[in-house]
Protein backbone atom coordinates (compact mmCIF):
# COMPACT_ATOMS: atom_id res chain seq x y z
CA UNK A 1 0.00 0.00 0.00
CA UNK A 2 2.47 2.52 0.71
CA UNK A 3 4.70 1.67 -2.72
CA UNK A 4 1.34 2.19 -4.15
CA UNK A 5 0.74 5.68 -2.66
CA UNK A 6 4.69 6.44 -3.53
CA UNK A 7 4.01 5.42 -7.66
CA UNK A 8 0.40 7.44 -7.04
CA UNK A 9 2.06 10.64 -5.33
CA UNK A 10 4.99 10.78 -8.14
CA UNK A 11 2.58 10.52 -11.11
CA UNK A 12 1.07 13.83 -9.54
CA UNK A 13 4.27 15.08 -9.05
CA UNK A 14 5.40 14.36 -13.02
CA UNK A 15 1.54 16.05 -13.85
CA UNK A 16 2.82 18.72 -12.16
CA UNK A 17 5.59 19.33 -13.98
CA UNK A 18 4.13 18.95 -17.35
CA UNK A 19 1.63 22.02 -16.38
CA UNK A 20 -1.63 19.60 -15.89
CA UNK A 21 -4.76 20.89 -13.75
CA UNK A 22 -4.36 18.56 -11.56
CA UNK A 23 -4.99 20.16 -8.63
CA UNK A 24 -7.83 22.69 -9.46
CA UNK A 25 -9.87 20.46 -8.83
CA UNK A 26 -13.53 21.98 -8.11
CA UNK A 27 -17.00 20.38 -7.47
CA UNK A 28 -20.13 21.62 -7.87
CA UNK A 29 -21.28 24.12 -5.66
CA UNK A 30 -24.72 22.45 -5.54
CA UNK A 31 -22.84 19.08 -3.92
CA UNK A 32 -20.71 20.96 -1.58
CA UNK A 33 -21.28 22.25 2.13
CA UNK A 34 -19.33 24.97 3.33
CA UNK A 35 -18.17 25.58 6.65
CA UNK A 36 -16.72 29.18 8.17
CA UNK A 37 -14.39 27.91 11.10
CA UNK A 38 -11.61 29.31 13.11
CA UNK A 39 -8.54 27.88 13.64
CA UNK A 40 -5.43 28.33 16.05
CA UNK A 41 -2.26 27.12 14.25
CA UNK A 42 0.51 26.71 16.05
CA UNK A 43 3.00 28.57 13.60
CA UNK A 44 0.55 31.37 13.71
CA UNK A 45 2.76 34.00 15.94
CA UNK A 46 1.18 35.19 19.46
CA UNK A 47 -1.70 33.02 18.73
CA UNK A 48 -3.66 34.50 16.58
CA UNK A 49 -6.59 32.88 15.05
CA UNK A 50 -7.14 31.95 11.17
CA UNK A 51 -10.63 32.21 9.37
CA UNK A 52 -10.92 29.38 7.61
CA UNK A 53 -13.12 28.02 4.77
CA UNK A 54 -14.02 24.31 4.98
CA UNK A 55 -15.44 22.68 2.30
CA UNK A 56 -17.81 19.21 2.39
CA UNK A 57 -18.30 17.49 -1.05
CA UNK A 58 -20.51 13.82 -1.04
CA UNK A 59 -16.41 11.87 -0.38
CA UNK A 60 -14.09 14.09 1.47
CA UNK A 61 -13.73 17.37 3.38
CA UNK A 62 -10.75 19.68 1.62
CA UNK A 63 -9.66 23.53 2.37
CA UNK A 64 -6.78 25.92 1.08
CA UNK A 65 -3.91 26.80 3.44
CA UNK A 66 -0.56 28.73 3.58
CA UNK A 67 2.06 26.47 3.24
CA UNK A 68 4.16 28.30 5.90
CA UNK A 69 3.72 31.17 8.62
CA UNK A 70 6.98 33.22 7.89
CA UNK A 71 8.38 34.72 11.07
CA UNK A 72 11.07 37.20 9.48
CA UNK A 73 9.00 38.12 5.89
CA UNK A 74 11.03 36.41 3.64
CA UNK A 75 9.53 33.28 2.97
CA UNK A 76 7.79 32.15 -0.50
CA UNK A 77 4.39 31.33 0.61
CA UNK A 78 2.23 29.04 -1.57
CA UNK A 79 -1.42 28.10 -1.32
CA UNK A 80 -2.39 24.55 -0.77
CA UNK A 81 -5.14 21.95 -0.95
CA UNK A 82 -5.58 19.64 2.31
CA UNK A 83 -8.25 17.06 1.64
CA UNK A 84 -9.27 14.46 4.81
CA UNK A 85 -11.74 11.99 4.77
CA UNK A 86 -15.00 11.91 6.23
CA UNK A 87 -13.14 10.70 9.64
CA UNK A 88 -10.89 13.55 9.66
CA UNK A 89 -7.97 11.51 8.16
CA UNK A 90 -5.19 13.38 6.10
CA UNK A 91 -5.64 12.05 2.56
CA UNK A 92 -3.65 14.32 0.57
CA UNK A 93 -2.46 17.62 -0.57
CA UNK A 94 -2.50 19.13 -3.80
CA UNK A 95 -0.18 22.35 -5.31
CA UNK A 96 -1.34 24.39 -8.01
CA UNK A 97 -0.15 24.24 -11.50
CA UNK A 98 3.47 25.93 -12.28
CA UNK A 99 4.10 26.01 -8.08
CA UNK A 100 6.55 24.31 -6.15
CA UNK A 101 7.67 24.61 -2.62
CA UNK A 102 10.97 26.01 -1.98
CA UNK A 103 13.60 25.17 0.61
CA UNK A 104 16.35 26.67 1.84
CA UNK A 105 18.51 29.50 -0.81
CA UNK A 106 15.24 29.19 -2.92
CA UNK A 107 15.63 25.29 -4.20
CA UNK A 108 12.73 23.65 -5.40
CA UNK A 109 11.37 20.74 -3.43
CA UNK A 110 12.21 17.51 -5.71
CA UNK A 111 9.90 14.63 -6.35
CA UNK A 112 12.17 12.74 -3.43
CA UNK A 113 11.52 15.60 -0.69
CA UNK A 114 7.56 15.62 -1.95
CA UNK A 115 7.52 12.18 -1.38
CA UNK A 116 9.16 12.74 1.81
CA UNK A 117 6.82 14.93 3.00
CA UNK A 118 4.16 12.94 1.94
CA UNK A 119 5.22 10.26 4.65
CA UNK A 120 5.91 13.19 7.07
CA UNK A 121 2.36 13.91 7.10
CA UNK A 122 0.84 10.74 7.36
CA UNK A 123 2.67 9.91 10.63
CA UNK A 124 -0.04 11.15 13.40
CA UNK A 125 3.55 10.87 15.61
CA UNK A 126 5.28 12.99 14.02
CA UNK A 127 8.37 14.82 16.14
CA UNK A 128 6.42 18.08 15.31
CA UNK A 129 3.88 17.00 17.04
CA UNK A 130 5.25 18.08 20.81
CA UNK A 131 7.71 21.14 19.12
CA UNK A 132 6.67 24.94 19.58
CA UNK A 133 6.72 26.88 16.73
CA UNK A 134 9.66 28.99 18.38
CA UNK A 135 11.33 25.78 18.06
CA UNK A 136 11.55 25.69 14.44
CA UNK A 137 13.60 27.73 12.58
CA UNK A 138 12.95 31.19 10.84
CA UNK A 139 14.20 30.51 6.74
CA UNK A 140 16.63 32.87 7.87
CA UNK A 141 18.10 30.54 9.99
CA UNK A 142 17.84 27.25 7.74
CA UNK A 143 19.93 29.07 5.46
CA UNK A 144 22.80 28.42 8.24
CA UNK A 145 21.89 24.91 7.26
CA UNK A 146 20.60 24.14 10.94
CA UNK A 147 17.30 22.64 11.04
CA UNK A 148 16.38 23.44 14.49
CA UNK A 149 16.95 24.35 18.13
CA UNK A 150 15.60 25.02 21.20
CA UNK A 151 16.72 28.29 23.20
CA UNK A 152 20.71 28.13 23.32
CA UNK A 153 20.39 24.43 23.13
CA UNK A 154 19.92 22.48 19.41
CA UNK A 155 17.07 20.03 19.10
CA UNK A 156 18.39 17.48 16.77
CA UNK A 157 15.97 16.26 14.55
CA UNK A 158 16.27 13.07 12.78
CA UNK A 159 16.57 13.56 8.73
CA UNK A 160 13.76 11.13 8.36
CA UNK A 161 11.51 13.28 10.38
CA UNK A 162 11.91 16.34 8.22
CA UNK A 163 13.15 17.61 4.47
CA UNK A 164 16.30 19.28 5.25
CA UNK A 165 15.56 23.00 4.72
CA UNK A 166 12.23 23.19 5.26
CA UNK A 167 11.78 22.41 8.47
CA UNK A 168 9.37 25.19 8.78
CA UNK A 169 7.40 24.07 5.70
CA UNK A 170 6.84 20.42 7.31
CA UNK A 171 6.26 21.92 10.90
CA UNK A 172 3.50 24.21 9.33
CA UNK A 173 1.95 21.43 6.87
CA UNK A 174 1.82 18.39 9.73
CA UNK A 175 -0.05 20.89 11.69
CA UNK A 176 -2.71 21.81 9.10
CA UNK A 177 -2.88 17.78 8.17
CA UNK A 178 -3.21 16.46 11.65
CA UNK A 179 -4.58 19.72 13.86
CA UNK A 180 -7.38 20.13 15.73
CA UNK A 181 -9.44 20.67 11.87
CA UNK A 182 -9.35 16.90 12.13
CA UNK A 183 -11.38 16.77 15.24
CA UNK A 184 -13.82 19.74 13.74
CA UNK A 185 -14.16 16.88 10.72
CA UNK A 186 -14.99 14.31 12.94
CA UNK A 187 -17.60 16.52 14.80
CA UNK A 188 -19.61 17.54 12.09
CA UNK A 189 -19.38 14.13 10.20
CA UNK A 190 -20.56 12.93 13.45
CA UNK A 191 -23.76 14.69 13.66
CA UNK A 192 -24.76 14.05 10.06
CA UNK A 193 -23.46 10.58 9.64
CA UNK A 194 -26.31 7.71 9.50
CA UNK A 195 -26.38 4.62 11.75
CA UNK A 196 -26.13 2.34 8.37
CA UNK A 197 -22.74 3.88 7.24
CA UNK A 198 -21.45 3.49 10.95
CA UNK A 199 -21.91 0.48 10.99
CA UNK A 200 -20.32 -0.04 7.68
CA UNK A 201 -17.27 1.55 10.04
CA UNK A 202 -17.13 -0.91 11.98
CA UNK A 203 -16.34 -3.59 9.20
CA UNK A 204 -13.45 -1.55 7.79
CA UNK A 205 -9.97 -3.09 8.39
CA UNK A 206 -8.65 0.37 9.03
CA UNK A 207 -9.15 0.54 12.92
CA UNK A 208 -9.39 4.27 12.89
CA UNK A 209 -12.56 3.93 11.33
CA UNK A 210 -14.08 1.84 13.86
CA UNK A 211 -12.88 3.72 16.86
CA UNK A 212 -14.87 6.20 15.15
CA UNK A 213 -17.52 4.36 14.65
CA UNK A 214 -17.79 3.07 18.47
CA UNK A 215 -17.20 6.86 19.84
CA UNK A 216 -20.15 7.89 17.67
CA UNK A 217 -22.49 5.41 18.90
CA UNK A 218 -21.49 6.40 22.65
CA UNK A 219 -22.10 9.95 21.99
CA UNK A 220 -25.22 9.11 20.51
CA UNK A 221 -26.40 6.88 23.13
CA UNK A 222 -27.20 4.43 20.26
CA UNK A 223 -27.82 0.68 22.19
CA UNK A 224 -30.05 -0.54 19.29
CA UNK A 225 -30.03 -4.07 18.47
CA UNK A 226 -28.33 -4.20 15.56
CA UNK A 227 -25.69 -1.58 16.85
CA UNK A 228 -25.01 -4.13 19.57
CA UNK A 229 -24.46 -6.94 17.17
CA UNK A 230 -22.03 -5.61 15.65
CA UNK A 231 -19.85 -4.25 17.90
CA UNK A 232 -20.05 -7.99 19.58
CA UNK A 233 -18.83 -9.00 16.44
CA UNK A 234 -15.50 -7.19 16.99
CA UNK A 235 -13.66 -10.10 18.93
CA UNK A 236 -9.97 -11.30 18.12
CA UNK A 237 -8.83 -7.46 17.49
CA UNK A 238 -5.71 -6.77 18.71
CA UNK A 239 -5.89 -3.05 18.99
CA UNK A 240 -5.85 -2.26 22.82
CA UNK A 241 -7.33 1.15 21.88
CA UNK A 242 -10.27 -0.49 20.01
CA UNK A 243 -10.99 -2.93 22.93
CA UNK A 244 -10.94 -0.54 25.92
CA UNK A 245 -12.91 1.60 23.24
CA UNK A 246 -15.87 -0.98 22.77
CA UNK A 247 -15.91 -1.69 26.79
CA UNK A 248 -16.48 1.75 27.54
CA UNK A 249 -19.38 1.59 24.61
CA UNK A 250 -20.89 -1.28 26.55
CA UNK A 251 -19.99 0.15 30.32
CA UNK A 252 -22.24 3.04 29.36
CA UNK A 253 -25.05 0.67 28.39
CA UNK A 254 -27.84 0.73 30.33
CA UNK A 255 -27.96 -1.87 32.99
CA UNK A 256 -29.83 -4.97 31.52
CA UNK A 257 -28.06 -4.11 28.14
CA UNK A 258 -24.90 -4.69 30.20
CA UNK A 259 -25.48 -7.50 31.83
CA UNK A 260 -26.98 -9.27 28.14
CA UNK A 261 -23.92 -8.50 26.79
CA UNK A 262 -20.81 -8.44 29.25
CA UNK A 263 -19.90 -12.31 29.53
CA UNK A 264 -20.20 -12.78 25.50
CA UNK A 265 -17.17 -10.44 25.72
CA UNK A 266 -14.92 -12.75 27.25
CA UNK A 267 -12.56 -14.89 25.31
CA UNK A 268 -11.28 -18.32 25.82
CA UNK A 269 -7.70 -17.11 23.93
CA UNK A 270 -7.77 -13.58 24.23
CA UNK A 271 -6.34 -12.76 28.02
CA UNK A 272 -6.18 -8.75 26.97
CA UNK A 273 -10.10 -9.12 26.34
CA UNK A 274 -10.79 -11.12 29.46
CA UNK A 275 -8.73 -8.62 31.68
CA UNK A 276 -10.56 -5.19 30.37
CA UNK A 277 -13.99 -7.22 31.24
CA UNK A 278 -13.48 -8.72 34.16
CA UNK A 279 -11.82 -5.32 35.08
CA UNK A 280 -15.21 -3.53 33.94
CA UNK A 281 -17.20 -6.22 36.26
CA UNK A 282 -15.36 -5.17 39.70
CA UNK A 283 -16.25 -1.44 38.52
CA UNK A 284 -19.87 -1.86 38.13
CA UNK A 285 -20.51 -4.59 40.69
CA UNK A 286 -24.48 -2.79 41.02
CA UNK A 287 -25.22 -4.12 37.43
CA UNK A 288 -24.44 -7.70 38.58
CA UNK A 289 -27.31 -10.00 38.85
CA UNK A 290 -27.10 -12.97 40.91
CA UNK A 291 -27.55 -14.90 37.61
CA UNK A 292 -25.10 -13.16 36.11
CA UNK A 293 -22.41 -14.08 38.81
CA UNK A 294 -23.10 -17.13 39.02
CA UNK A 295 -22.51 -17.73 35.23
CA UNK A 296 -19.13 -15.51 35.55
CA UNK A 297 -17.67 -17.94 38.18
CA UNK A 298 -18.22 -21.05 35.91
CA UNK A 299 -15.44 -19.29 33.72
CA UNK A 300 -13.21 -19.52 36.20
CA UNK A 301 -11.20 -23.01 34.53
CA UNK A 302 -11.27 -21.30 31.08
CA UNK A 303 -9.19 -18.08 32.17
CA UNK A 304 -5.19 -19.02 31.74
CA UNK A 305 -3.26 -16.21 33.54
CA UNK A 306 -2.70 -15.36 36.33
CA UNK A 307 -4.08 -11.40 36.09
CA UNK A 308 -7.59 -12.74 34.99
CA UNK A 309 -8.02 -15.25 37.72
CA UNK A 310 -6.69 -12.79 40.15
CA UNK A 311 -9.41 -10.11 39.20
CA UNK A 312 -12.03 -12.85 39.04
CA UNK A 313 -11.41 -13.80 42.55
CA UNK A 314 -11.05 -10.54 43.75
CA UNK A 315 -14.85 -9.66 42.06
CA UNK A 316 -15.57 -13.02 43.85
CA UNK A 317 -14.17 -11.97 47.46
CA UNK A 318 -15.93 -8.36 46.93
CA UNK A 319 -19.16 -10.16 46.03
CA UNK A 320 -19.09 -13.31 48.46
CA UNK A 321 -21.30 -11.52 50.97
CA UNK A 322 -24.10 -10.79 48.85
CA UNK A 323 -24.18 -13.86 46.93
CA UNK A 324 -23.69 -17.35 47.60
CA UNK A 325 -21.34 -19.41 44.67
CA UNK A 326 -20.13 -22.70 43.70
CA UNK A 327 -17.09 -23.32 44.66
CA UNK A 328 -16.02 -26.66 42.53
CA UNK A 329 -14.73 -24.46 39.63
CA UNK A 330 -12.35 -22.83 41.71
CA UNK A 331 -11.00 -26.17 43.26
CA UNK A 332 -10.32 -27.03 39.41
CA UNK A 333 -7.09 -24.76 39.79
CA UNK A 334 -5.80 -26.04 42.52
CA UNK A 335 -4.66 -29.03 39.73
CA UNK A 336 -3.00 -25.93 37.68
CA UNK A 337 0.57 -26.75 36.65
CA UNK A 338 0.96 -22.69 37.32
CA UNK A 339 1.98 -22.48 41.26
CA UNK A 340 1.27 -18.86 41.66
CA UNK A 341 -2.49 -19.58 40.45
CA UNK A 342 -3.06 -22.40 42.21
CA UNK A 343 -1.73 -20.98 45.53
CA UNK A 344 -4.19 -17.79 44.53
CA UNK A 345 -6.96 -20.37 44.49
CA UNK A 346 -5.69 -21.84 47.32
CA UNK A 347 -5.54 -18.90 49.94
CA UNK A 348 -9.12 -18.04 48.54
CA UNK A 349 -10.42 -21.10 49.34
CA UNK A 350 -8.72 -21.47 52.65
CA UNK A 351 -11.04 -21.32 55.39
CA UNK A 352 -14.43 -20.92 53.17
CA UNK A 353 -17.22 -23.30 54.31
CA UNK A 354 -16.85 -26.58 52.38
CA UNK A 355 -17.96 -30.63 52.87
CA UNK A 356 -15.59 -33.04 53.61
CA UNK A 357 -14.18 -33.90 50.11
CA UNK A 358 -13.17 -30.55 49.28
CA UNK A 359 -10.97 -30.10 52.95
CA UNK A 360 -9.60 -33.32 51.85
CA UNK A 361 -8.57 -31.52 48.16
CA UNK A 362 -7.31 -28.37 50.25
CA UNK A 363 -4.75 -30.39 52.78
CA UNK A 364 -3.99 -32.64 50.09
CA UNK A 365 -2.69 -29.89 48.32
CA UNK A 366 -0.72 -28.02 51.44
CA UNK A 367 0.81 -31.69 51.77
CA UNK A 368 2.44 -31.46 48.05
CA UNK A 369 3.13 -28.03 48.03
CA UNK A 370 4.17 -26.87 51.37
CA UNK A 371 7.13 -25.05 50.36
CA UNK A 372 5.20 -22.74 47.92
CA UNK A 373 2.97 -21.73 50.94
Amino acid sequence: MIQYRKILFSLCLLLWSLGSATADIFVSQDSEKVYNLTYSHPGNKNNECDSVVLYQNKKEFYMDVPSVYCWDNVCKIDTLRFYWSRIGLFQRLEIKPNSQLEKANHEFFTKSDYLKLDEILRNKNSIFKSLNADEILTSTQENRDVDAFSGATRIEIDQNETVKGATLTCYTLWHWANGSICKKIQKISGEHISRKDLIKYLKDEDNRYRIFAISQFIIRKDYSSSVIKSILQLQSIESNDLLKLRMNYFENAPKSVYQSVILKTLERNNSIQNVLSLKSLLKNKNKISPNLFKDLCLYTPEFKSYHEIDLLLTLIENMDNKMKIDLAPIFVLLKKSNIIISRRAYWFLKGKNINKSQQEMIKAFEEAKSEYL
